[in-house]
């Protein structure tokens, strides 16, 4: 089974879902698809949101899944015109304060509507906030995650059970987790798998109803399919390291030519002078590895800017 995105005209609204029960507790945000080629995060809620409709849980406060791109995503595209993931920074959003809404276009549009959303729900009472972010690759990869620097960022992450990333934004500016930073949210990317893959829907299913439990908002009897989540998400990262840390990027020229040459994972051990892709101009010159590492995100997709990551693994700290 794919988890293929749905066709333009059943594009799904904004708001995604929302579920609680009127008690007080933290509110949990879950944004899907905020690259239109990210569709799983999508399927994950709705299965989420189904099984809360019809078994009417207890919740100590608030789920809310939203959209990113909703024209990307129609288009089955990583974006329109620009990255949706990296227009979150202060400077990004001063920007977008100052447009006209009337001229709004694309990503614009697509980020006022979500900025938007999320207002209103850091607007309602609450304990605590918790942002959890639901992406994907193009290349098969097992499940990890990318999370701020915060203590209960790093406590949901590592109650997920996947392997982290550290050190993979330095080079990036305006991703969501500059967003939740500047608003004092703790905030986890869960990158579930390739983003067909029916497996990637199911890293996202259970990372969310682990996050649930994790955060107290619901109790473990309320999620009577926890130990098989969790079981599901230690089977998908056999052999995989706990943690590693980006050592080498490979930033791809906006005039070049990419190509990854085929067959590559996420978490494949790569071997100095071995040739991973082609690029330049003329999409002949050869791209060979600088060091022994881990390779992280190898690019399968036309858009992007980031050709793949090389990392090392590391002991990670709770």
């Amino acid at each position: 089974m794919s988890a293929g995105p749905p066709s333009p005209s059943e594009t799904p609204p904004r708001v995604l879902g929302q579920y609680d029960s009127g008690e007080p507790g933290p509110l949990l945000i879950v944004t899907a698809a905020i690259h239109g080629n990210e569709p799983a995060g999508i399927h994950a809620l709705s299965r989420v949101f189904n099984a809360l409709a019809e078994r009417e849980p207890r919740l100590r406060g608030r789920l809310v899944g939203l959209l990113g791109n909703r024209g990307a995503l129609a288009r089955n595209q990583r974006y329109v015109a620009a990255d949706l993931n990296r227009v979150w920074s202060a400077r990004h959003l001063a920007e977008l304060a100052a447009a006209d809404p009337a001229a709004d276009r694309d990503e614009r549009m697509e980020q006022r509507e979500l900025l938007t959303c999320l207002e209103a729900e850091l607007a309602r009472p609450h304990e605590r906030v918790v942002h959890l972010d639901l992406h994907s690759t193009s290349a098969e990869s097992p499940p990890f995650t990318v999370l701020g620097q915060d203590v209960e960022s790093r406590r949901l992450a590592a109650a997920i059970g996947v392997p982290a990333i550290f050190g993979i934004l330095k080079d990036v500016e305006g991703s969501v987790l500059d967003f939740a930073a500047s608003r004092g949210i703790a905030c986890v990317v869960l990158e579930g798998g390739q983003h067909q893959a029916e497996t990637t829907v199911e890293h996202h299913e259970s990372g969310v109803w682990i996050a649930l439990e994790a955060t107290g908002m619901l109790a473990r009897d309320s999620v009577p399919e926890l130990a098989r989540h969790k079981a599901r998400i230690e089977r998908s990262v056999v052999n995989v390291p706990d943690a590693v840390e980006v050592c080498f990027r490979y930033a791809i020229d906006p005039d070049e030519k990419f190509v990854m040459l085929p067959g590559f994972r996420s978490f494949q051990r790569v071997y100095p002078g071995q040739l991973l892709a082609l690029g330049g101009r003329n999409g002949r010159q050869e791209i060979r590895c600088p060091v022994g590492a881990i390779l992280l995100m190898p690019r399968y997709q036309g858009q992007g800017g980031d050709g793949f990551y090389l990392a090392r693994a590391i002991d990670r700290v709770a």
